[in-house]
């Protein structure tokens, strides 16, 4: 098999790394992978933003690609996944409108809320609402403090901000809305009770009806010591999380995940690739903060090396809708990114 991989950092080089031990690859492109990539995958300079996709899927067919698999979520949310597909290639990620579940934190905020799934109460502003995303701010009690602002589009893992009082919960609606520091991304926004906690990610395998839940991971998203500051787009994770008993493990899935997935089914969505759920545990209880549409990152680095398995023909699975006829098995080991 020749495999493609979407992406140029720590995530895409795993996942090189992974798929290089299969016994089922020839040959492995990354697009446009990095140096450490280079020393175990063929890079190609292409890009990997929308206007490149028919470059991408025109080398697919010039090399003769068995399968892709993309890292990133902005190809995702922008319909890679489509466009291959209704070109006859096969690839592994959610289309277009499953990648909502990231593109849009609004979007799945609604969902949750529609299948009563545990999440943080919050509320929704628009741009145009401005002046009533400030009045709601004013509204709080400074007991309530903090609160969670998050811009509704893709921001690098950095368009949640942790609010601890009403002025900076205020400059957190001021960049968005008007200083536009996040884009069209921010064109909408949530305004989200804060929890105490801590959070876990939980990846998952899907095909469209199956889904199996990879190892747990835990990532560190807040600079300075103490979690003092602003959100980073995650700065090194480690795997198995020793914190999450049995017991609320078993809830994360009963209550969230497989929660999720028969809701994405009941929306009309065919899901297939990675689901990835930010998850905060509160009082032994998970709540659902966000779903990501892809591997991992710097989760992807500390959960891929304790799999056993090829995992070549699990991303086949997905793909193929054969994930029921698979399972898979883990080393017991740490590992640390």
């Amino acid at each position: 098999m020749k495999v493609m991989v979407i992406g140029s950092g720590a995530r895409e080089h795993c996942l090189v790394w992974k798929i290089s031990r299969s016994s089922y690859v020839d040959k492995i492109y990354a697009v446009p992978g990095n140096a450490g990539i280079s020393e175990i995958a063929e890079c190609v300079d292409l890009g990997i933003g929308k206007d490149s996709f028919n470059d991408l899927v025109n080398f697919a067919e010039d090399k003769k690609i068995d399968l892709t698999v993309v890292g990133p979520e902005a190809p995702l949310v922008d319909g890679i996944v489509d466009f291959f597909t209704e070109r006859g290639f096969k690839i592994f990620g959610p289309t277009r409108d499953a990648a909502m579940l990231e593109g849009s934190k609004v979007f799945t905020k609604r969902l949750l809320q529609k299948y009563k799934i545990p999440t943080p109460d919050g509320v929704v502003f628009g741009k145009e609402e401005y002046e009533d995303a400030l009045s709601y701010v004013e509204s709080i009690s400074d007991e309530s403090f903090p609160v969670v602002v998050k811009a509704d589009g893709l921001a690098a893992g950095k368009g949640v901000v942790i609010a601890e009082d009403r002025e900076k919960a205020i400059e957190a609606i001021r960049n968005c809305f008007v200083k536009k520091i996040f884009g069209d991304s921010g064109s909408r926004i949530i305004i989200e009770e804060f929890l105490v906690g801590f959070e876990v990610s939980i990846l998952c395998l899907c095909d469209g009806e199956t889904i199996i839940p990879m190892a747990l991971a835990q990532d560190y998203k807040r600079i300075y010591e103490g979690d003092r500051g602003k959100n980073t787009g995650g700065m090194g994770s480690y795997s198995p999380v020793p914190s999450v008993t049995h017991e609320v493990y078993e809830r994360i899935l009963n209550e969230i995940i497989y929660p999720t997935y028969r809701a994405i089914k009941e929306e009309g969505i065919c899901y297939k690739g990675i689901l990835y759920g930010g998850l905060l545990i509160s009082d032994g209880k998970p709540y659902l903060l966000e779903y990501n549409c892809r591997f991992g990152d710097p989760e992807t680095q500390a959960i891929l090396p304790r799999l056993e398995d090829d995992l070549v023909p699990l991303l086949l699975a997905c793909v193929y809708g054969e994930l029921n006829e698979r399972s898979i098995s883990w080393d017991n080991q740490k590992c640390v990114c």
